[in-house]
């Protein structure tokens, strides 16, 4: 009869996004209002094990990896005469790097914002 012989490594632990979003470079993110009335807001995103719902045209402290998912989220538009496609932002946004001392989640004034950017 043949032995089997117990694992006796262990899998390296994963370490998620959310537990490392305290350490994240910070930005204020302002994502834009629109005209569209089929405009989502507010707009939730996801990376995966990390979530936010942000307001359209509310400026507010987020870590890094909201960026990034800003960044990603890319939609195309189908020109109607020609019928190429076009990718443009699903969630046009201005994100400025902060180094201050408020919280993620923090909602932030525009004469903040305007200021971090000046820097």
């Amino acid at each position: 009869m043949a032995k089997t012989e117990k694992q006796t490594t262990t899998p390296e632990r994963e370490v998620s996004i959310a537990q490392l979003v305290p350490t994240m470079p910070r930005y204020i993110v302002e994502i834009h209002k629109s005209d569209d009335k089929n405009a989502v807001d507010p707009v939730f995103l996801s990376n995966g094990d990390y979530q936010v719902t942000l307001k359209r045209g509310m400026p507010v402290v987020a870590p890094e990896a909201i960026v990034t998912v800003l960044r990603d989220a890319i939609t195309g538009i189908v020109d109607p005469q020609t019928k190429e496609v076009s990718n443009v932002p699903s969630y046009p946004f201005t994100a400025v790097p902060y180094e201050g001392d408020e919280p993620i989640g923090t909602v932030m004034s525009m004469q903040t914002m305007k200021r971090a950017v000046k820097h």
